[in-house]
């Protein structure tokens, strides 16, 4: 598994063009306005990129899906959103 890790992150380019395409994503859809919603409702509040949006920017397709994750609960997610958007 070290292997692995050292090879995709440390021995190529992968990490740069990842962050940048996250960047991208953040900049270029409306998930930025959700971001500032969940990670602004508390000091606890977060709000991450998982699943098959994070796995096409590494294999270098189109990402035509979102897929978030939060550590709120659904209520607050509503009360987050409704308050922000």
């Amino acid at each position: 598994m070290e292997n692995f890790l050292n090879k995709f992150f440390f021995r190529s380019s992968n990490l740069n063009y990842i962050s940048h395409s996250v960047a991208n994503l953040t900049k270029q859809t409306p998930a930025n306005k959700i971001f500032e919603a969940l990670n602004t409702y508390s000091d606890n509040s977060e709000v991450r990129y998982v699943g098959g949006c994070i796995r096409k920017i590494i294999k270098k397709e189109v990402v035509d899906d979102i897929d978030l994750a939060t550590n709120l609960k659904p209520s607050e997610v509503c009360d987050a959103l409704k308050k922000k958007i």
